[in-house]
C-alpha cells in the first residue's frame, strides 16, 4: 500500500479540499483508495458512531466502504484535552491509529489527512508531526498562497515533520538494550520523547502546495 499525509501550515488552508481532489484523481484512476482522519477536532455522529465530520464527508461524497471507526479513530470532542491532561483518558490511542491504518493494507492507495498544522495535538501526543512519523507516511504540506509569512510557515512546518520522521527512523535502529520487552521501542510516541537537542536530519519526504 502506498499512502500520503496531507498536513497544512494552519486552518483554513484548503486541506480537505485538496483531499477531495486526490481521492476523485486516485479513484478516476482505478486505484482503490482509503480515508482515514487519524484525529479530528469536529466531531459528528453518522448513524450512531462518532466520527470527524471529514472523514463522513469523504464516506459520503466517494461511497468509501470503511467503516468509520477506522476512516476516523480517534476524535477529540469538548472536554477530551482537559481529561487527558487530568489522567482520566487511559487507553493506548496511538495502537488505535495504528490499528486502523492496518486496516487499509490491502488498498492501493490511502490519503491520511492531518488537523490544523504540524503542532496539533501535540496536547494529547498526537501531534500531525507525530502520526505521520509513527505510520512512516511521507507528507504533502498546503499553504494558503504568497511569499514570506507562507514559506515561513512551510519551512517551519516541514522542520517539525522531518525532525519526527528522523526520530522514528532512529527509534526503528535503536540497540535491544532501548527496547521493551515486547519487542517495540520503549519510548512512547509523545512531545517528550526525544530531546530538543537531537539533530534533525534531512529529508525528502515532505512537498509544499499553495492555495490562491
Amino acid at each position: 500500500m502506498r499512502h500520503v499525509y496531507l498536513a497544512a501550515t494552519g486552518q483554513n488552508r484548503g486541506k480537505t479540499t485538496a483531499a477531495l481532489g486526490f481521492l476523485d484523481g486516485f479513484l478516476r484512476n482505478g486505484l482503490t483508495t482509503g480515508f482515514m482522519k487519524p484525529v479530528g477536532q469536529r466531531t459528528v455522529i453518522q448513524d450512531g458512531v462518532a466520527a470527524d465530520e471529514d472523514a463522513v464527508l469523504m464516506k459520503a461524497v466517494f461511497g468509501l466502504p470503511d467503516p468509520l471507526g477506522a476512516m476516523s479513530p480517534v476524535h477529540i470532542p469538548r472536554g477530551f484535552t482537559k481529561a487527558y491532561i487530568a489522567g482520566e483518558v487511559v487507553e493506548d490511542l496511538g495502537a488505535r491509529i495504528r490499528n486502523a491504518h492496518e486496516m487499509f493494507a490491502d488498498r492501493d492507495v490511502l490519503l491520511v489527512e492531518g488537523t490544523g498544522h504540524a503542532g496539533v495535538g501535540a496536547v494529547v501526543g498526537l501531534s500531525n508531526a507525530v502520526v505521520a512519523a509513527m505510520l512512516r507516511t511521507p507528507a504533502i504540506i498546503v499553504s494558503e498562497g504568497g511569499v514570506g509569512r507562507p514559506i515561513d510557515e512551510i519551512v517551519l512546518n516541514a522542520s517539525l515533520l522531518s525532525w519526527r520522521a528522523f526520530m522514528a527512523r532512529r527509534f526503528t535502529r535503536a540497540p535491544t538494550s532501548m527496547r521493551s520487552s515486547a519487542g517495540s521501542p520503549s519510548a512512547r510516541w509523545s512531545p517528550a520523547t526525544c530531546s530538543s537537542g537531537s539533530a534533525p536530519g534531512r529529508s525528502s519526504s515532505f512537498r509544499a502546495t499553495a492555495r490562491t
